[in-house]
């Protein structure tokens, strides 16, 4: 009889063996390479990864973007850098690309001084597909209600942590974003979901989103839509804003 230990060594050849042609059979190529970006820091907005889609960044101006009202270009600001900031009184924009099931990054800051009052002050939103919006607000030593703070689904889902940082350093939300199904009739069959990551804390863990969040910008059924920046008034900074379609 063979030993013990040739039996159990066998057993575990022949599982190995076994899980690679099973990943060889389900995964003909390897995927594909991708150079990350630089995160960011507190003190610095970060880049984006190689394949991304990037909306906001050195040199590119507020070129992705276009009003909300009309088709007329953004006239939010923007230097360089690629530091943009909201200017309060001209409106809300939007992406002129759609997206549906994505990863949308978005670096955000608070300027420095600047007094937050509940919803005062320091509040704005990412609004995905225009119907769904993520809550942008100085949370930082500043209560407000739980449905309308940082990292909420607005109104829908308060947000597990608020991690955020005082006004003068920079926030990052990731937020991987997984588009409504529909039938061939234009029946919604599945809900969308959406987590959310704030400054590396995950506050929304495969949220279920129940329609339009309060106050969107678009209604209807859709499997996918522009992005939307919100001009709550407040001169919120904007950086490092990209998608990677999933």
């Amino acid at each position: 009889m063979p030993h013990l230990k040739q039996v159990l060594a066998g057993s575990i050849v022949v599982g190995l063996l076994s899980s690679v042609a099973l990943v060889t059979a389900g995964q003909e190529e390897l995927p594909p390479v991708v150079t990350p970006g630089l995160p960011g820091l507190p003190d610095r907005p970060g880049t984006a990864p190689s394949d991304a889609v990037v909306l906001l960044g050195p040199g590119t101006g507020w070129k992705a973007w276009r009003r909300s009202a009309d088709t007329e270009p953004s006239e939010w600001i923007v230097d360089a850098d690629g530091i943009g900031q909201v200017k309060p009184g001209k409106g809300n924009i939007r992406t002129r690309d759609e997206f549906g099931d994505c990863h949308i990054h978005v670096e955000w800051q608070v300027p420095e001084g600047r007094e937050c009052n509940g919803q005062s002050g320091c509040n704005s939103g990412v609004y995905v597909m225009g119907r769904y919006e993520v809550q942008i607000l100085g949370a930082f030593d500043n209560d407000t209600y739980p449905g309308g703070t940082a990292g909420a689904w607005y109104n829908q889902h308060v947000p597990l942590a608020n991690p955020c940082r005082p006004p003068g350093e920079w926030n990052t939300y990731d937020i991987i974003f997984r588009a409504p199904r529909f039938d061939a009739n234009g029946k919604q069959l599945e809900p969308p979901m959406g987590t959310v990551i704030f400054n590396g804390v995950v506050v929304q863990n495969n949220a279920i989103i129940k329609g339009p969040t309060g106050s969107s910008m678009l209604k209807g059924p859709a499997s996918k839509g522009p992005l939307f920046l919100q001009d709550h008034s407040d001169p919120i900074r904007f950086a490092n804003i990209w998608v990677r379609p999933l």
